[in-house]
């Protein structure tokens, strides 16, 4: 049908070079991106509506009050949209339940890793999450861009500024302005548009174990020091844990995230050590996959030895 932007049931409601459309709960969400707006299908009536945007602009705001500028992708989480507002430079968050604008991550155009308005993008076009983290296809810095959703933390996750075609790990790889990606199972997808491929990138993955502090028999504050053996396969977070008067039975959780690499290294075991020459070991292999399992206790006598 002729382009333009009213809203109305089926055939009745008209667009403007819309290109992208997701599904979430009941209905589909649309970059419409000349018309400057998110819009919004009832897929059991097909009406539409516009959720949110109006003219071309930038503003923060509810619904129509907000504005975009040439949005480009969509993604969401289930709970929040999050659009490539690819000539804004920016990464903006939508809240579907009120349709509340904000703008998690970037400022103007620049390239630069940081914390919400601190970080910089260059025209960002495809957006895909895994849930926890958004990754971000941006065309003009030949870089895949990770945003994690809860703090606005923004990295580079893979390739550089400069432009090319290498299979490589993380920032050693490098693409030539990457159109759209999307995510399955453990694995990121990109379309690199002029390299005139498919690139693969797989994500890093986590495990969990807990530590415990027995045998605490003063009122002294206790920090426990944790490290990799071999950051090359994995790192621990957090570095340290405190254990206080209030806190000496409570398990704490670590996080043991393993390191993708091109090393066909199978499963390779290493340790975590922990102050007091105490450790646990950790499997890792190269696809960044990690396991172990069980509650790893940390004994500590009265005059501070393990």
């Amino acid at each position: 049908g002729s382009s333009g932007s009213t809203d109305g049931t089926g055939t009745a409601a008209k667009f403007y070079k819309p290109i992208e459309v997701i599904f979430v709960g009941g209905n589909l969400y649309v970059a419409d991106t000349y018309n400057n707006k998110i819009r919004k299908i009832v897929i059991s009536t097909g009406v539409v509506t516009t959720f949110a945007g109006s003219t071309q602009g930038f503003q923060d705001g509810t619904g129509t009050s907000a504005k975009f500028y040439r949005p480009r992708q969509i993604t969401s989480d289930g709970t929040n949209l999050y659009v490539g507002d690819h000539l804004n430079h920016k990464i903006r968050k939508i809240v579907i339940s009120t349709g509340a604008v904000t703008t998690l991550a970037g400022s103007g155009a620049g390239f630069q890793d940081g914390t919400g308005t601190a970080a910089s993008f260059d025209k960002p076009m495809g957006i895909t999450t895994d849930g926890t983290n958004l990754y971000v296809a941006e065309y003009n810095n030949h870089t895949i861009r990770k945003i994690v959703i809860s703090s606005g933390v923004v990295t580079t996750f893979a390739g550089s500024t400069s432009s090319g075609s290498t299979d490589a790990t993380g920032t050693s790889a490098r693409f030539k302005n990457p159109l759209a990606i999307t995510s399955y199972g453990t694995n990121l997808y990109v379309a690199d548009y002029n390299n005139h491929k498919i690139r693969k990138i797989a994500l890093r993955k986590t495990a969990t174990a807990n530590v415990e502090l027995h045998n605490l028999d003063d009122d002294t504050d206790v920090t426990v020091n944790l490290a990799s053996s071999d950051t090359g396969e994995g790192t621990v977070n957090p570095a340290t844990l405190t254990f206080t008067e209030n806190n000496w039975n409570t398990a704490r959780t670590v996080t043991v995230t393993g390191v993708n690499d091109s090393d066909r290294d199978r499963h390779k075991y290493y340790k975590i050590n922990l102050s007091g020459a105490q450790s646990w070991e950790y499997c890792a292999n190269e696809n960044g996959t990690c396991s172990f399992s069980g509650t790893k206790t940390v004994r500590y006598g009265k005059n501070g030895t393990y």
